[in-house]
């Protein structure tokens, strides 16, 4: 058992230091440089795929997983190679896009399977999404601040990431909401007891990301428990979604300016 727990261990770490490196690099180079840094970005990006690679095939064990890679090798092999008669060169370098998709499975896989070390890894991650949402306060606000740009507002993730940051907000608010959510409590005094969530969400507004006012919309809306009080509790909700998502505008509105 000790040997499992230290690959176990050693793969969390592997995986957590992949994250905040892949979170935080473009931002810390892009700020020190004045401007983005290709080779740096390449660098990164390629021993990050080659090291999911290698934690992927390391963890494989599920035969779904391994029919999924093989076929998709094959396919994209197929059709690189003798449909559209590009090189096998050309089919590694595109293969390099999906890495993540396909090895990422694996090594989740293998993670949540050990139920004895199952909710270590699920609280380790829970804090690390925790983390990785405040530390877009100070990236986002310090990039507004500077750029008349609002795509360059990406958060820790750098330049021209204001789309893909966003989106990451309000699934990682999201989902610790959900976790965080009492049964025992309304509605209403869960947002209250947990409204640091909420306002983890509000950097989204100062990028030109329109999709956050509709994610603000789903967000409050799937909050709700869809049971046999659902539409009463959608009625009595109604006001308050209405309130918050006309300030959702205004705020966006104030902050971008123009009608858009």
């Amino acid at each position: 058992m000790r040997l499992v727990t230290t690959k176990y261990q050693l793969i969390c770490n592997i995986l957590f230091v992949m994250f905040w490196v892949l979170a935080t690099y473009n931002f810390v180079t892009q700020e020190v440089a004045g401007r983005e840094v290709p080779a740096v970005e390449q660098g990164v990006r390629v021993l990050a795929q080659g090291m999911i690679i290698l934690l992927g095939l390391w963890t494989l064990r599920s035969r779904v997983d391994i029919i999924i890679i093989a076929v998709f090798c094959a396919l994209t092999l197929v059709s690189t190679v003798w449909i559209n008669h590009q090189s096998f060169l050309v089919w590694i370098d595109g293969l390099r896009l999906y890495v993540g998709f396909l090895f990422i499975l694996p090594i989740l896989r293998y993670l949540l399977a050990d139920r004895q070390m199952r909710g270590w890894f699920i609280a380790r991650m829970e804090r690390n999404i925790y983390r990785f949402l405040w530390l877009q306060v100070p990236c986002i606000l310090w990039q507004f601040s500077r750029y008349a740009d609002l795509d360059l507002v990406g958060g820790s993730l750098g330049y021209m990431m204001s789309g893909a940051i966003s989106n990451l907000i309000y699934l990682c608010s999201f989902y610790l909401m959900l976790r965080r959510w009492d049964q025992t409590k309304n509605y209403v005094h869960n947002l209250l007891s947990n409204w640091e969530l909420l306002f983890l969400l509000l950097p989204s507004f100062l990028n030109e990301t329109k999709v956050s006012l509709v994610f603000m919309l789903m967000y409050f809306f799937f909050l709700i428990p869809m049971d046999r009080k659902f539409i009463k509790r959608l009625v009595w909700l109604s006001p308050l979604m209405v309130i918050v998502m006309a300030g959702s505008v205004y705020l966006y509105i104030s902050v971008v300016g123009g009608r858009s």
